[in-house]
């Protein structure tokens, strides 16, 4: 006999979300670029995003820190056999694992190897996994913890939340950025919901992080904006946020986005990495 009824169903498909998930992040032990790859959904099956994300902070050629961000397959290919060609996977201790119909968040301690210097990679990971598409996954957005966070009590973050979520409520970009630091800014990567033409934005300094919040308040007033699940840990805040919107024009819209807001040593964010849902 199958059981169907709203919960059963619901919980079904985030388990295959989980599956999907699941395929990807194995496929990575392989360390061959063609087999992750199979894991990455078609192109061309994409119904709520307008192309792929992956998002990752890696180091350069001369031992410079930089945020990768890419949007075709061929980026794609190209950021695993930069991470499969640094680094050898050796061991994730998962902390925790969150999921919905469309995303899935893992929190982990990662263990590798530099294959450059042989020495031991020992760091914070934060991956968040979207299931886009007809199988595998669609975006990967992740942060390796790379800074020392500040020593912020669980109460001193929720504060940290709540008046970062008044800000984005208000609309004010002045109050939005004092929420950044000026001395540890990192980059940015977002998806865009004003007139750009790329499925992802790489912001690396502040001042193009203000242009793109100008950008968004300029066209969008917001009606209302609620957390649906928020999640952090000493270094980082997570967020997933249904936002109620006006435009410019009046017509009313919306979407949800699910962003990662990793914190510098002086306690304020050193980066937004997020991606949403297509605009209702």
């Amino acid at each position: 006999m199958t059981i169907s009824d709203p919960y059963t169903d619901h919980t079904d498909q985030v388990l295959e979300n989980l599956r999907r998930a699941q395929w990807h992040a194995e496929s990575e032990w392989s360390n061959d670029p063609a087999t992750v790859m199979e894991t990455v959904a078609p192109t061309e099956s994409l119904r709520f995003s307008d192309g792929h994300m992956w998002v990752a902070n890696q180091v350069d050629d001369d031992g410079r820190p930089y945020l990768n961000v890419v949007s075709d397959r061929e980026g794609i290919a190209g950021h695993y056999d930069w991470l499969f060609s640094a680094s050898q996977h050796q061991q994730y201790f998962l902390h925790a694992k969150f999921a919905t119909t469309w995303w899935s968040l893992w929190d982990s301690t990662y263990h590798g190897r530099n294959l450059a210097t042989g020495e031991d990679i020992d760091a914070d990971v934060l991956s968040l996994l979207v299931t886009d598409g007809s199988d595998g996954i669609s975006s990967e957005l992740a942060w390796m913890q790379q800074r020392t966070a500040a020593p912020l009590t669980d109460r001193e973050r929720h504060r940290l939340l709540d008046a970062h979520t008044k800000a984005l409520r208000s609309g004010d970009v002045e109050d939005i950025m004092g929420f950044y630091s000026e001395q540890e800014y990192f980059s940015s990567a977002l998806r865009p919901y004003t007139a750009v033409a790329s499925p992802a934005l790489r912001l690396d300094r502040l001042g193009e992080l203000r242009g793109y919040y100008e950008a968004f308040y300029d066209e969008f007033a917001v009606i209302d904006l609620q957390h649906t699940n928020w999640y952090s840990r000493d270094w980082f805040l997570f967020t997933e946020s249904r936002w109620r919107l006006r435009r410019a024009g009046g017509h009313e819209t919306g979407m949800v986005t699910v962003d990662m807001y990793p914190l510098g040593t002086d306690g304020k964010i050193i980066a937004r990495l997020g991606t949403g849902t297509a605009m209702a």
